[in-house]
């Protein structure tokens, strides 16, 4: 390199530097190395690196595209930095990306949304968590994500603040008409009609529903999914306080074979053994199935009917059974679901034992309480 294009270089690198955040340790690395570095280390581990990951996003345009394929698009990784600022060194200000996973929380606003929608045109799984403290995002940040995102097919949203209402989640459905996949939790102000119209929208192509939290959604939710659903493989309801009941469950068990995966947790007496009994008779390819907190109404005799035709079942939760799940039930249970990997039974009353505990698979994970030995 000539000489004089060598010292222009140096002057370029120092500039940088100088610029850059005083700081210790990895970050204080020279760009180019760090980027080095970045290129070979897992994504885990950047991700304990929030400051150095947001340093890295500004110095070029390769770094922006390398840290979003690590922070953004792995399954495995969730930005621990506050996501408006992750987004204004990443997200360029004209121009669009690859990125189609992206999650945002912390500071969230509809500005940030509507950056983050006209970057990502290609966005096709996005996760939103909205704290009481995640700025002033309203229906409008979602309004911009169904205009610009048209190929979504997953969405995923926490939303403690109850600022995202009907209209946003009607124009996402109205917008996206890819969606396989909606999750709404503590989404408080939704209403059945806005779920009852994206569930007609999205028709056969839902596989995944959640309601859970949502504190106004109802059996007319959950019936509509019955009807025009009949690929529904995930259904959670838990904490719906007895707004979800056996009249809905019933229907899905009737009209949606596929289903793998339910939640009725806490559902305060409103699921019973007979939508549950009526699941494992005509669900086969049940996996997942969390029944803690059903105020008593599910007992040894609706655990009974999963044993015998759930034969795929990977994960049980009976946690607070009222004393009405007992071993007889779980020696079933460990006897004949013999891929069974996770059981939580805790606070049962001291109804499950090692007598049944015992017999299941040491591959099986087992979250219990501290049991004495039954006495013959």
């Amino acid at each position: 390199m000539p000489p004089k294009a060598a010292k222009k270089s140096s002057a370029g690198e120092a500039a940088a530097a100088a610029a850059a955040p005083s700081q210790s340790g990895i970050a204080s690395l020279h760009p180019q190395i760090l980027l080095d570095v970045i290129k070979w280390t897992p994504g885990t581990t950047v991700r304990a690196l929030p400051a150095t990951a947001i340093n890295v996003a500004r110095v070029s345009r390769s770094m922006r595209q390398l840290m979003s394929r690590l922070l953004l698009l792995s399954d495995d990784i969730q930005p621990s930095v506050p996501t408006q600022e992750l987004a204004r060194a990443m997200l360029p200000s004209h121009g669009q990306t690859a990125i189609t996973r992206l999650h945002l929380e912390g500071t969230v606003t509809d500005a940030g949304f509507r950056r983050a929608a006209r970057a990502c045109p290609l966005l096709r799984h996005l996760e939103v968590v909205l704290l009481a403290d995640s700025g002033v995002a309203t229906d409008e940040g979602i309004k911009a994500i169904a205009a610009y995102c048209p190929q979504l097919e997953i969405f995923r949203i926490m939303d403690v603040t109850a600022k995202i209402s009907d209209q946003a989640i009607t124009a996402l459905v109205d917008g996206c008409r890819n969606l396989s996949r909606l999750v709404l939790t503590h989404s408080t102000i939704i209403t059945d009609a806005c779920a009852i119209h994206a569930v007609k929208t999205m028709g056969p192509k839902l596989t995944h529903f959640s309601l859970r939290y949502t504190g106004s959604l109802t059996d007319d939710t959950v019936s509509a999914i019955a009807e025009f659903c009949p690929n529904l493989e995930s259904l959670n309801v838990s904490i719906s306080k007895a707004r979800v009941t056996d009249k809905s469950i019933l229907l899905i068990a009737q009209r949606c074979p596929r289903l793998a995966f339910l939640d009725v947790s806490f559902t305060d007496g409103g699921i019973t053994d007979v939508s549950i009994k009526a699941i494992a008779m005509n669900c086969p390819c049940l996996s997942t199935l969390l029944v803690a907190a059903t105020e008593g109404k599910v007992t040894d005799e609706g655990i009974l009917a999963v044993a015998h035709a759930s034969r795929s079942l990977s994960v049980l939760d009976v946690n607070y059974g009222g004393g009405l799940i007992t071993d007889i039930s779980i020696s079933e249970i460990a006897t004949r679901c013999t891929a069974l990997s996770k059981l939580s039974a805790k606070f049962c009353d001291g109804k499950i034992t090692l007598a049944s505990t015992s017999l299941l698979s040491s591959r099986c994970v087992t979250e219990l309480d501290k049991l004495p030995k039954r006495v013959a």
